[in-house]
């Protein structure tokens, strides 16, 4: 038997940190007023959906972006059952490099002769740190799917660039789905010139979601179909 879920992924608003580009990773920001805005927009953009549960990082800037996204939505109240934090979305930890510019974090991983997204500084998570921790919070989302009464469940989801493009890269590994882009998917984590083909790229509260079906048996993803990929419509108001 079969359980669907739609799970809808929102990147946080913007802060000062990404305006002055520097690496945030676990530093605890909150939004600035672009952001403020941005997360409004994208509540107002998804207003109308049905949300059974809401995940979010435990950071600032991703639980702001979830609490103004619920408090402009017309289908649910939040409380303690279905506004719900988790240290398994939060950002990648980049150790003794948090809060320096990229400028700067581009420059020390050249040294080591890598990009900056291979580069894993002191005291840092890598890449595949992050991949674990998405890993366990979809079967978290395939547990929810299987014990909620309604045949499609919805969750909304509020977390990080580097989380969203391992969600997306875990979910189009699993079920091979439609919708997301296949030059995206082929580029991976590598440096792209043209930065809308790198797959932890995206804008600030660019939306992704997921219509997925979750196998009883193995307790896993079955198959998936991307229907919103990084995408910033609701910005264009």
């Amino acid at each position: 038997m079969r359980h669907s879920i739609i799970i809808t992924i929102v990147r946080h608003g913007q802060t000062s940190g990404n305006s002055n580009r520097l690496v945030e990773g676990i530093t605890d920001t909150p939004l600035n007023e672009n952001g403020l805005s941005q997360a409004k927009l994208a509540g107002e953009w998804l207003q109308d959906e049905t949300f059974d549960i809401v995940y979010t990082s435990t950071l600032k800037r991703a639980k702001q972006t979830a609490s103004i996204i619920v408090d402009k939505n017309a289908n649910i109240d939040k409380n303690d059952q279905n506004f719900i934090e988790l240290a398994l979305l939060r950002e990648r930890d980049f150790g003794v490099l948090e809060g320096i510019s990229m400028t700067e974090h581009t420059a020390l991983a050249a040294k080591e002769g890598l990009s900056w997204l291979e580069y894993t500084p002191e005291a840092a998570e890598t890449l595949d740190d992050v991949k674990h921790r998405a890993e366990s919070f979809l079967d978290r989302i395939c547990g929810f799917a299987l014990n909620s009464k309604n045949e499609t469940s919805k969750a909304l989801v509020v977390t990080h660039g580097f989380v969203i493009a391992h969600l997306i890269q875990l979910i189009y590994e699993q079920t091979n789905c439609e919708g997301v882009p296949i030059d995206v998917i082929k580029n991976g984590w590598s440096i792209a010139e043209d930065r809308t083909k790198m797959l932890c790229i995206m804008q600030n509260t660019s939306i992704t979601r997921f219509e997925i079906e979750v196998d009883e048996t193995t307790l896993k993803i079955d198959s998936a179909k991307c229907v919103l990929f990084k995408s910033s419509v609701h910005l264009n108001k």
